[in-house]
């Protein structure tokens, strides 16, 4: 089962556009990870009641199952470690599960692998 990587940023942050060029060399260097950025500017619409203040702030689930909701160091070696930890959906909180599943279901449907 494969994981998916949500990066929610804004084109206006200057440290999201230096996140992005090392987003972007990770999801080319690794197709098993759906790697999916959101500028959150350009979809407020489909955040709902969404407030994100710190960026970057990552979402990760496995398969339909959210594991990880929360902000990090701009660093893809970062994000890396979250994936290898062996995240559990029982660390995740109630309202944070519905958030990550939110973004599955707007951003990353089954037949989309694009990112």
């Amino acid at each position: 089962m494969s994981h998916t990587i949500f990066a929610l940023c804004a084109e206006w942050c200057g440290v999201c556009r230096e996140f992005r060029l090392q987003w972007d060399a990770a999801a080319a260097g690794n197709p098993q990870v759906r790697h999916v950025w959101i500028d959150i500017e350009d979809h407020a619409d489909r955040l709902g009641d969404l407030d994100i203040e710190t960026f970057p702030t990552i979402a990760i689930a496995r398969g339909a199952q959210p594991l990880f909701f929360g902000t990090t160091l701009p660093s893809m070696p970062t994000v890396q470690r979250l994936l290898d930890a062996g995240l559990s959906v029982d660390a995740l909180d109630a309202g944070h599960r519905a958030t990550v599943a939110h973004l599955m279901r707007e951003f990353a449907p089954d037949d989309d692998t694009s990112g």
